[in-house]
């Protein structure tokens, strides 16, 4: 096997991988969608930059502002349903339910409450300082009704956790006490005016039954017994009458004890509401709705204000927010508190007046029934003897209601003195939670700055219009990558960059160019790809570097080749080939030199180059003339291949020109630089003038990048193992040259390098 076919099995091979790799299916006019991780992989360093910066600020915390520690003091409360009611109304609320512990709640926040629980921790302290411990243990804390257990947790933060513990624990006795006093009071005073009215009524029932004693011995004649044999049965139906009067003048008397005792507190708005609880009271629907719905935002805007003191201090915006929801709240739940000791007085006001008239009423027809009893009588005297007994009866049975009301009292008032109140768990320093926990803190912290530097880095990436691989070139463009060239080392020289495949050619920048060689030699017919234009959308994609590395790999193919520099404004392949450019294609072109002296020689075989020449005024007429047009006809018949370099397309027409006269372009893009809107108007331009657009080159891509990976797992090794580099020792390549020349080689400026 010859060198030319060992050369084109090499490319066949290549070509073939080349393509599993990196061919794309066109998409029209659609940009492929950006890889979420691969843009945040691209912004990693930001990503873990601002990640440190989040857990800085975390720890900075931890060390700068104090914790806070919340303990919880559990309890019950049996609601007090059992105890006997004055008035007895039907279909009282169910005290057992949330509506009644919500109401204890707010008894527990209350100012009385809080107050007591201040002069327990502190019993030496003067007014002010009361008043500031007070509004304290009221911020503090924050109770909470249990959705299925009906158990209150106290909730109190504070900086210390014993603090916390003293103070939570001192709120829950003065509750029960409160409770206690306010229980007590209630009972007493009804008590108290229930035994005022009894006494009235004794001393009424000891005149009536003298009344009765006088009238017996004034009429001894009587024969004093009625009902067994119907001498008197109006005095039969004068005794229901007087039941039922004793029935009316009980309810009564009951009316008039609430609403003398709710009457003596009604100043006191927990204490009048207290009672109200405990006699039952139902309440309108709406108020009690309203006061249940505000005490639980209250109770949940004061929970929040403890974590935000605690975490954030009480400057940050979200404490303010909702201290003033919690001030809200309070101002609501006091005018709703006089509301319902407003409608709960007047509640009791609409039952002495009913109880009142309904007595009245008995009265009357009493009266009526004695004065029928009177008129149909056989003996007047004994209708008026019937009256008087039948008052004494219903006397005697209304003082006997009233003992038993009192002792019902007197038990309750006994039952108040022990509130059916349970602490289930009070509160201990040992097991206070600590705000924040650091190792949560950091955890959240950790989490926040991820998200948030995959935020800052989705964002770069949406901003950012470069492309950067060969998969979203293929789907912006609808043309097929037909090479990727690695990212070239730094500290090589412009011209070993120029040169890569003749210098290095066992490196994997030069199998990518030889890539590209093998993907022009297959991509077209046999004969048609002689002419082949090389561009970029703008200066420094490296279009210049990929026309001198892709001449020189066709030169070792076998193939006799051309490397032209139409770059009339920018020209560089002269420094590339270290030649002078006194003479050139413009030279050629002006008539001061035939093109069999512009065209030079270069190191490597089969390769000559013609320069640009010196620099013309009007290059574009140049090109676009008949002269150049001969010209490229002329080298046609005498090279295999003839690469052009030329300008870029965007900033002047050469690329066009070019593009239309020669037998295919390739589009040079440079990864992480060129912009998908470049890439889009230079494919716009060639192909608007009819070029042949073969397809794009991606150069300097990151070898670390996935659309790479081909060439970081597999390249050509020399025969004893060690591959052949730029200034090696002992190192020679392919063509023989030694590494002393390479260390000879000079540096030229102004080369686009990429």
């Amino acid at each position: 096997m010859n060198r030319k076919q060992l050369i084109d099995s090499e490319a066949s091979g290549a070509l073939m991988r080349h393509e599993a790799a990196y061919s794309a299916p066109k998409l029209e006019a659609e940009e492929a969608a950006p890889n979420i991780f691969a843009g945040i992989w691209r912004h990693r360093w930001a990503v873990l930059a601002i990640t440190i910066l989040f857990v800085i600020g975390a720890v900075f915390y931890l060390r700068v502002i104090p914790p806070s520690y919340s303990v919880t003091s559990q309890i019950y409360i049996e609601a007090p349903a059992s105890l006997p009611t004055l008035t007895g109304v039907p279909g009282a609320v169910d005290t057992s339910g949330n509506e009644y512990l919500w109401t204890q709640v707010a008894v527990m926040q209350s100012p009385a409450v809080c107050s007591a629980a201040a002069k327990l921790l502190m019993p030496n302290a003067n007014d002010e300082e009361l008043h500031q411990l007070t509004n304290d243990l009221r911020n503090n804390l924050s109770p909470d009704v249990g959705r299925r257990d009906n158990v209150i947790s106290l909730v109190y933060t504070d900086k210390n956790p014993d603090d916390a513990a003293t103070n939570v624990n001192a709120i829950t006795n003065a509750y029960i006490d409160y409770a206690t006093k306010t229980h007590g009071d209630s009972s007493q005073k009804m008590m108290d005016a229930l035994n005022t009215e009894k006494t009235a009524y004794e001393n009424q029932l000891h005149k009536e039954r003298d009344a009765e004693a006088d009238f017996k011995k004034a009429h001894p004649e009587l024969q004093y017994t009625t009902g067994a044999n119907g001498s008197n049965i109006f005095g039969t139906q004068l005794a229901k009458l007087y039941d039922n009067l004793t029935t009316d003048e009980m309810a009564l008397a009951n009316a008039t004890a609430e609403l003398d005792a709710a009457n003596s507190v009604k100043d006191d708005l927990p204490k009048l509401v207290q009672q109200a609880t405990s006699q039952n009271y139902p309440g309108s629907a709406a108020t009690n709705a309203e006061m249940n719905n505000d005490a639980k935002i209250e109770s949940d805007a004061e929970g929040r204000l403890a974590g935000d003191k605690g975490n954030l201090g009480v400057d940050n915006p979200f404490y303010r927010r909702d201290a003033a929801l919690v001030v809200e709240m309070q101002a609501k739940l006091q005018v709703l508190e006089q509301r319902y000791g407003q409608e709960y007085i007047g509640y009791l006001e609409g039952l002495k007046l009913h109880a009142e008239a309904q007595v009245k009423a008995m009265k009357a027809e009493i009266e009526n029934a004695e004065q029928d009893s009177a008129a149909t009588a056989a003996n007047a005297d004994a209708a008026d003897y019937s009256k008087l007994e039948n008052e004494v009866a219903a006397t005697e049975k209304l003082v006997d209601q009233m003992d038993q009301t009192i002792n019902g009292l007197s038990v309750a008032a006994h039952i108040s003195q022990i509130p059916n109140v349970t602490i289930l768990a009070p509160g201990r320093g040992e097991d206070a939670v600590r705000t924040p926990q650091p190792s949560v803190l950091l955890v959240l912290t950790l989490a926040a700055g991820l998200a948030s530097g995959a935020g800052f880095a989705l964002i770069r990436e949406k901003l950012d219009h470069r492309v950067r691989s060969a998969e979203e070139i293929a789907g912006l463009l609808g043309l097929p990558v037909i090479g990727v060239v690695p990212h070239m080392k730094r500290g090589l020289t412009p011209l070993a960059r120029a040169q890569a495949v003749h210098w290095d050619p066992m490196s994997e920048v030069s199998e990518a160019y030889r890539a590209v060689r093998t993907a022009v030699h297959f991509g077209v017919p046999a004969g048609q790809a002689r002419t082949i234009v090389v561009t970029s959308p703008t200066p420094g994609d490296g279009k210049s570097t990929l026309a001198s590395n892709l001449a020189i790999s066709m030169a070792q193919a076998g193939k006799h080749t051309l490397l032209l520099d139409a770059d009339f404004r920018r020209p560089v392949q002269h420094k590339m080939f270290e030649l002078k450019d006194e003479s050139g294609l413009t030279a050629v072109l002006a008539g001061h030199e035939p093109l069999s002296k512009a065209v030079r020689r270069t190191v490597v075989e089969g390769l000559d180059l013609l320069p640009a020449g010196p620099l013309p005024l009007n290059p574009s007429e140049l090109l676009n003339g008949e002269s150049f047009a001969s010209i490229l006809e002329e080298l046609s018949q005498k090279y295999d291949h003839i690469v052009i370099d030329c300008p870029p397309v965007i900033a002047v027409t050469d690329a066009r020109i070019l593009g239309a006269l020669c037998d295919l372009s390739l589009l040079v893009l440079r990864a992480g630089k060129t912009t998908r809107q470049g890439a889009e108007l230079a494919r716009s331009g060639l192909l608007s003038v009819g070029s042949r657009l073969l397809g794009v080159i991606v150069n300097d891509v990151p070898r670390g990048e996935e659309q790479y990976g081909y060439y970081g797992s597999y390249a050509y090794q020399s025969g004893n193992g060690n591959r052949p580099r730029i200034g090696d020792e002992n190192g020679s390549s392919a063509n023989g040259h030694s590494s002393a020349r390479r260390r000879r080689l000079p540096s030229p400026s102004g080369i686009d390098s990429m």
